[in-house]
């Protein structure tokens, strides 16, 4: 029987596609024929902004909150005035805009007779709206699933049950609360007050039946790939330094985008340590990123609750080498269908790439089982 099903999905950071959205498309696939399924954004999310070409999300009804949270306000107003200066102005009205998103979730959940809410939570504690609209839901007796895709970014201590009030509040408002990795589920236990946490792990299309991205300026070289979000916690320097002095040999392919002070880093850095590295623009659409590669690396050393470029490169038959951290080192098994190294360190990240460079033995077994493991279990 056919459900009205309502996504909720929150993003400020502009313009760089997240694995929460990636997630939402291969979600929207498997439900949208059989469903009316609709998303509900906040206001400056950019999957609104005409530039979105994931091919389901594309087909469905998509509508804003048309409310600035308060994330959102601050986020832009700190572009042009002091960071204390906006949380002074804005800290108290945080109370009322958020009851302001509650009166407007519970609206738009009426009006669109809403029966299931899939609440896409991209980290801990998340979005204004996924809070809002949980609570919205609730007042309606509407079935609220809370899907958490990342780990805390703050800590259990003896003053948490008087601060920790989201927490307490999803206790009572989600009807299942779901994370994507035990990594994550063990961090939210730990950290947070939440209870009766949820395992189910992402999936991913396969890539490798996807168009292939053409990469210009690619030479004959061993080419290492990272794909995704250009920021510190990805710890995209890591690898950097485990090339060092290989202009010669490796080229480093980054797809995708971020802060362009972190990249002019990243190209000084590079310049420094006589790597020779390329940026490409991250697509807003699936597409295959990692045909070139000969291999994938994902270095993370913050938040990395799964990692879903991971199984993408698997999709491809690419063999991946990640830090065994978060759950990442869930879904690598090392030596079998790919390769871990100790996070933070670039030296057993550079043995690892040159025992894959150098080994076509190990490398052909390495891409034949990331592929088998794709298949069997994403």
């Amino acid at each position: 029987m056919s459900k009205n099903i309502l996504i909720v999905l929150e993003e400020i950071i502009q313009g760089i596609p997240s694995g929460v959205v990636s997630v939402t498309e291969n979600l929207i696939q498997g439900i949208y024929k059989k469903n009316n399924v609709s998303i509900l954004t906040n206001n400056s999310h950019w999957i609104m902004n005409g530039k979105n070409n994931f091919r389901f999300i594309k087909k469905i009804n998509k509508k804003k909150i048309k409310l600035y949270t308060y994330s959102e306000l601050s986020y832009f107003l700190e572009k042009k005035a002091p960071k204390f200066f906006v949380k002074l102005c804005l800290f108290p009205f945080k109370i009322l805009i958020f009851l302001f998103l509650v009166k407007r979730s519970y609206i738009f959940l009426k009006k669109n007779k809403i029966e299931i809410v899939i609440n896409q939570n991209g980290g801990w504690p998340g979005g204004e709206l996924n809070l809002a609209v949980s609570f919205a839901s609730y007042l309606l007796n509407i079935k609220n699933i809370l899907v958490i895709h990342n780990l805390s970014s703050y800590e259990k201590s003896f003053f948490s049950k008087y601060i920790h009030f989201r927490d307490r509040i999803y206790n009572k408002t989600a009807s299942k609360i779901i994370t994507v990795s035990k990594t994550c589920k063990l961090n939210l236990i730990k950290n947070t007050l939440l209870k009766n946490i949820l395992v189910i792990k992402n999936g991913s299309q396969n890539f490798s039946k996807l168009k292939k991205l053409k990469i210009n300026n690619l030479k004959k070289k061993f080419i290492i790939g990272y794909v995704g979000h250009i920021h510190e916690r990805k710890g995209i320097e890591i690898i950097i330094n485990a090339i060092k002095n290989t202009k010669n040999q490796i080229q480093f392919v980054i797809v995708g985008g971020g802060k362009k002070e972190y990249i002019n880093k990243l190209e000084q850095m590079s310049y420094l340590q006589n790597v020779d590295i390329l940026f490409v623009n991250l697509q807003k659409k699936p597409i295959n990123f990692y045909n070139d590669f000969d291999t994938f690396v994902l270095p993370s050393k913050k938040f990395e609750s799964f990692g879903l470029v991971v199984i993408e490169a698997m999709s491809c038959s690419k063999p991946v080498i990640c830090s065994n951290f978060g759950g990442m080192k869930e879904i690598i098994v090392n030596n079998k269908n790919g390769l871990l190294f100790k996070k933070n360190n670039s030296l057993e990240l550079r043995k690892k790439i040159f025992n894959l460079k150098n080994n076509k033995k190990l490398s052909k077994k390495l891409s034949k089982n990331a592929k088998l493991s794709y298949h069997k279990l994403y």
